[in-house]
């Protein structure tokens, strides 16, 4: 699941890419009595089986709840890990929140 704040990229996102759901998507050729399609806009299928979207859907309205919880244990595991020489924790950025579902460590090699 993708979600934007761009109106633009949102809106080609939903469009699918593949044939015979979006015929406007691609130009049939037919020469010699044999058909085939040509891409005129290259991406990737986003779309998403039922179940998959029915899954999403349901992690997005309890999102905010489960982002308390990793921001609530994340500086604990980042203080204890900071006690390690030769590991280091990921960057935060600002203007930037991150969803933490990934723990990135660096390992420095020769250190520790």
């Amino acid at each position: 699941m993708v979600t934007s704040h761009d109106e633009d990229l949102a809106n080609r996102m939903r469009i699918p890419l593949s044939p015979r759901h979006q015929p406007r998507c691609v130009e049939p050729l037919c020469r010699n009595g044999k058909c085939y399609y040509e891409v005129v806009d290259c991406g990737f299928k986003y779309n998403l089986s039922d179940i998959q979207a029915a899954i999403g859907i349901a992690q997005l309205h309890k999102q905010e709840e489960l982002l308390k919880g990793a921001h609530r244990v994340r500086p604990l595991l980042s203080c204890r890990v900071r006690r390690h020489a030769g590991i280091r924790v990921a960057p935060r950025f600002p203007h930037s929140r991150h969803a933490w579902h990934l723990y990135s460590l660096r390992f420095e090699p020769g250190r520790g």
